[in-house]
């Protein structure tokens, strides 16, 4: 059983101090950890000073293959062991992972740059750790104007419309008229 230092940047440190962090997401490298192996979790530091521990060491459960990657219509696909995964799940990984929305995290990777390789690395949860939940999917998003795709003057999710709800195989969100009857 090999262990693995990961570091963590200071908006994802506390929550995996706090447990509710039980995943990340690395790069390709030669040998990734497999189950079984030990995680030694550690606050980055950018000053050079020693790292930080995140509490006590944990042991991996899952190591799976991630693409995440411009499509053929320029949106932002997710492939998670190799299943394209739908935007819900997009969604439900982004928030598990510590990001505050979807586009957060979409925009994160596209930032490291496009395609990017690597793994979804996760670890049991922590006792007592509250484990975040999705805000409910069917409450219908922000009203917005899209100005960038052939929906023009309708209203979309807060997405650019690359990477917009049409990678679920929707149109742009469009608010339902109200009857006055």
């Amino acid at each position: 059983m090999e262990a693995y230092t990961l570091a963590f940047e200071p908006r994802f440190a506390d929550l995996v101090l706090d447990g509710r962090k039980t995943q990340t997401i690395r790069s390709l490298h030669r040998s990734p950890p497999t189950v079984g192996d030990r995680l030694v979790l550690c606050r980055s530091l950018l000053t050079g000073d020693a790292p930080m521990d995140l509490g006590p060491d944990q042991v991996v459960t899952s190591v799976q293959p991630i693409r995440i990657y411009r499509t053929d219509h320029n949106w932002t696909g997710v492939e998670l062991d190799g299943e394209y995964l739908i935007l819900i799940h997009i969604r439900k990984l982004a928030l598990a992972d510590g990001f505050t929305s979807t586009m957060d995290f979409l925009r994160y990777f596209e930032r490291k740059g496009l395609p990017f390789e690597g793994v979804l690395i996760k670890w049991a949860a922590q006792e007592g750790a509250e484990i975040p939940r999705p805000e409910n999917p069917h409450t219908p998003p922000p009203v917005r104007e899209c100005g960038t795709c052939e929906h023009e003057g309708k209203s979309i999710e807060d997405w650019p419309c690359r990477t917009s709800m049409n990678t679920a195989g929707l149109s742009c969100w469009e608010p339902k008229e109200e009857s006055h009857a």
